[in-house]
C-alpha cells in the first residue's frame, strides 16, 4: 500500500471497486501517519463518513484486493 499512497496520495478513492465489509461500502483508504484506515465516505469532505474497522485478517484481504484492482 505504501507504493500506492506514494503514487495516488494519502486518500485513495476505491468506492468503484465494490469492496464491502459488514454491509458497508469501503469508499476511501487513508494513510494516517503510516496507519491504513478504511472509510465509508470521505472523512476529509463528508461529515457523516464512518470508519470501517475490519479485523487484521480481513484488512489484509481488502488490501490485497485493492492492490490487485489498482
Amino acid at each position: 500500500m505504501n507504493e500506492l499512497f506514494k503514487e495516488f496520495g494519502d486518500n485513495i478513492a476505491v468506492g468503484d471497486f465494490g469492496i464491502t465489509y459488514n454491509g458497508a461500502l469501503i469508499t476511501n483508504v487513508l494513510n494516517s501517519n503510516g496507519k491504513i484506515e478504511f472509510w465509508c465516505g470521505n472523512p476529509q469532505t463528508d461529515k457523516y463518513a464512518e470508519q470501517v474497522l475490519p479485523n487484521k485478517e480481513t484488512q489484509d484481504l481488502i488490501i490485497d484486493e485493492i492492490v490487485e484492482l489498482l
